[in-house]
């Protein structure tokens, strides 16, 4: 996230710090509901059928394609 290729490729960069809690959050519900038993089939499956899931996935892309397009720099100056 500190490269100087994600500084040259994304307009605003640090907002991908806020990609990782959404992959934090996500693992650790996966985690949880699998030792409790409530994911039956493949993972993969899993994360498409699930509304959270999806829900996280979304928010990660529009996120990255913010970081890519948008200059929040601007708006706080």
């Amino acid at each position: 996230l500190n490269s100087d290729y994600v500084k040259d490729t994304y307009t605003s960069p640090m907002l991908l710090w806020l990609v990782a809690p959404l992959i934090l959050f996500w693992v650790q519900r996966a985690w949880i509901r699998a030792l409790r038993g409530l994911i039956h089939s493949d993972p993969v499956v899993f994360a498409l059928k699930d509304s959270v899931s999806r829900s996280t996935l979304l928010l990660t892309c529009a996120i990255v394609i913010g970081a890519k397009y948008l200059d929040i720099g601007a708006w706080f100056q």
